[in-house]
């Protein structure tokens, strides 16, 4: 038998001396202290033992929901494009209850800027690559074979731009909802700004001027307004065209029209 601690005995002596039947206010003050006793070991061992299990395990089932509501928001974006989308539409597609979309995201517009932050990651991983080739391109190409560069680098840019993979980023951008992406600086960071790197180096090429020119600059801003202009309007004639279903001769005709506008801008021929 181990005796209670000197707080619990004064407990109990403050017990029974308030109460009028020593007898049974000591019993019951001794069955609190034991409560309390078996209450504090409880909290100790759930701390000690199950406390880094248990937040590994809510941390874990919060990643899961999150990204299942952003791959319903993906998908969706994919399948019926960004008009009407809504927090209980995403919701029912992702089979758990609305209201975890302002648990998770504070919201639609949170949701929609995970989405959108998905999205740009992916886009920036697809095009690291083509401005790396086409970087290490451009320097073994000779001043009069700019035209030829551009003819077979501006179509491979804009396949990367309309993969499948993109395409909710796309209807994200052309949907009401873009007003509200809080993280669109992002795609400025991770995807304009490296291609217009990469363009400007070619308009300083033809123009024969140097990078940091503010006409370089320009002129690069220029070729990327005509190739981001293609990509986020979904094309000018019509706003659900999808690229997989243009005829091949379309394709071309298409690819040529923006070849040679951008020839234009660097003063080339087309």
């Amino acid at each position: 038998f181990t005796l209670p601690s000197m707080d619990a005995a004064q407990g109990v002596g403050a017990c029974v001396a308030a109460s009028p039947c020593p007898v049974a206010a000591e019993s019951i003050c001794l069955s609190k202290v034991a409560e309390n006793v078996v209450q504090k070991n409880t909290e100790s061992c759930l701390s000690v033992a199950d406390e880094k299990s248990l937040s590994k395990t809510v941390d874990a089932r919060t990643i899961a929901t999150r990204n299942n509501l952003i791959e319903s928001g993906l998908t969706l974006l994919q399948e019926e494009g960004g008009y009407g989308l809504t927090s209980r539409k995403v919701a029912q597609h992702a089979r758990v209850n609305h209201t975890l979309i302002t648990y998770h995201f504070n919201g639609l517009s949170g949701l929609l800027d995970a989405i959108f932050e998905h999205c740009v990651q992916r886009l920036n991983q697809n095009i690291r690559p083509f401005l790396d080739d086409f970087m290490a391109k451009l320097e073994k190409t000779d001043d009069a074979d700019l035209t030829g560069f551009i003819h077979s680098q501006i179509p491979t840019l804009l396949r990367v731009f309309s993969e499948k993979d993109n395409k909710p980023l796309l209807n994200l951008l052309s949907s009401p909802q873009a007003r509200y992406l809080g993280s669109y600086a992002m795609l400025q960071e991770q995807v304009l700004l490296p291609v217009h790197r990469a363009l400007s180096s070619l308009a300083a090429r033809a123009t024969r001027q140097p990078l940091d020119s503010l006409e370089v600059g320009v002129i690069g801003h220029l070729a990327l307004t005509q190739v981001m202009a293609f990509f986020r309007g979904g094309y000018p004639v019509c706003r659900h065209m999808n690229w997989k279903s243009i005829p091949a001769n379309t394709q071309k005709a298409i690819d040529l029209m923006v070849v040679e506008s951008i020839c234009r801008i660097f003063r080339l021929p087309a």
